[in-house]
């Protein structure tokens, strides 16, 4: 089998170097308003089959809103109880942490103390018995945190995993989009 080898090619160093700038300053304005519309289809199409397998937990993906994170996505009904309402302090919790880490975390009920830095339990009125996050990094920058819930009242075995795969798959679904998008190609 004959490897494909790509050479840059010299003569568009410079265009390079505007497409970056360009494309740095794109992310720079990706919030939890338009988040889900940079993504596109083929990105939540990801979500939702990746949501599908957890009967009584919830996806979240929080971007920035407002000097904190709200919710910009949700694999769970009723969803307009959640998008935009549900809000996340930008200095303390785990959707917090994951953000200025840049990496994934799991809490467990005791130690994740939701009441003290989000809205969610009260809103959707059941209380979290795990949360999982990880980062969603668009060119090297973390724009949002997608996360797994499972409620205290959970049937099954009560265990989740960070989302790492999924929100990374994310992230290049989001670039792929941005770059055809500013390139002027197809960007569904």
């Amino acid at each position: 089998m004959k490897r494909l080898v790509i050479v840059p090619e010299e003569s568009h160093e410079a265009l390079a170097a505007v497409l970056r700038a360009r494309l740095a300053g794109i992310v720079r304005e990706l919030n939890s308003e338009n988040l889900v519309d940079a993504m596109g289809i083929h990105a939540q199409e990801v979500l939702v089959r990746s949501a599908d397998g957890m009967a009584d937990g919830e996806w979240m993906l929080w971007a920035g809103g407002g000097g904190d994170f709200a919710v910009a996505w949700t694999s769970a009904e009723p969803v307009d109880e959640v998008v935009g309402r549900v809000r996340a302090d930008a200095g303390e919790g785990l959707v917090a942490r994951v953000f200025a880490s840049g990496r994934s975390e799991l809490e467990m009920r005791d130690e994740l103390q939701a009441g003290d830095w989000t809205n969610f339990e009260r809103l959707r009125g059941r209380g979290i018995g795990a949360m999982a996050g990880s980062p969603v990094v668009v060119f090297g920058v973390c724009v949002a945190v997608l996360s797994v819930v499972v409620f205290v009242d959970f049937d099954g075995d009560g265990v989740v995993r960070p989302p790492a795969e999924t929100a990374s798959l994310l992230g290049r679904l989001v670039e792929d989009r941005l770059l055809r998008a500013t390139l002027g190609m197809d960007a569904s």
